[in-house]
């Protein structure tokens, strides 16, 4: 548990830091297509946090899109 935090607390701290493009939900889709697909575990990492901090700066005010977003987070952490 505090491993997922810490992993949140830095991904949130690096959306704060970072001037990185918002996605679309057109290309969080197409990411999510990338995951299905065989790529190296860096790129893997790199996905699943571009689709966590989108599911949390997305418009709105949806519980499930922080669902989704801990959920990617999760992935993250099996994978590190």
């Amino acid at each position: 548990m505090i491993k997922t935090l810490a992993v949140f607390a830095a991904l949130l701290f690096g959306m704060m830091t970072s001037h990185s493009q918002d996605l679309t939900g057109t290309e969080a889709d197409s990411l999510r297509l990338v995951l299905n697909k065989s790529i190296p575990d860096t790129n893997r990492l790199e996905i699943l946090f571009r689709l966590a901090e989108f599911y949390i700066v997305k418009s709105g005010e949806d519980k499930q899109d922080l669902d989704y977003a801990a959920e990617y987070l999760k992935k993250t952490e099996v994978i590190n």
